[in-house]
């Protein structure tokens, strides 16, 4: 049975949810549980977290869980303002994304 803060209490692909398993992902932090429902819905958030806090799994999750890795074109696009913060996303992504049969 999956509680509220469980990723599986989630509307995420399968791969997806073994993969968050796989990484050590057990539950939700406040930030990814207040926001991922409303991500999934499509819908737009803004929101504030300290450092560490999930801010961005919270967005990689919600961005890769509609992606089709069968179709090669364009499906999302991610701007980062820093080197750094761009570096740290895309780690993130190819962790959660291996799974899924994007890379």
């Amino acid at each position: 049975m999956s509680t509220p803060t469980d990723f599986a209490s989630l509307p995420l692909p399968a791969a997806l949810l073994t993969n968050l398993a796989d990484l050590g992902y057990s539950s939700m932090t406040a930030i990814q549980a207040q926001s991922l429902p409303v991500i999934l819905k499509g819908m737009d958030v803004i929101a504030q977290a300290k450092t560490g806090s999930g801010k961005t799994a919270a967005f990689g999750i919600g961005l890769l869980s509609p992606l089709n890795p069968r179709y090669f074109g364009c499906q999302a696009l991610v701007l980062c303002p820093m080197v750094r913060k761009w570096a740290r996303w895309s780690m993130a992504c190819i962790l959660l994304w291996v799974r899924q049969g994007v890379f």
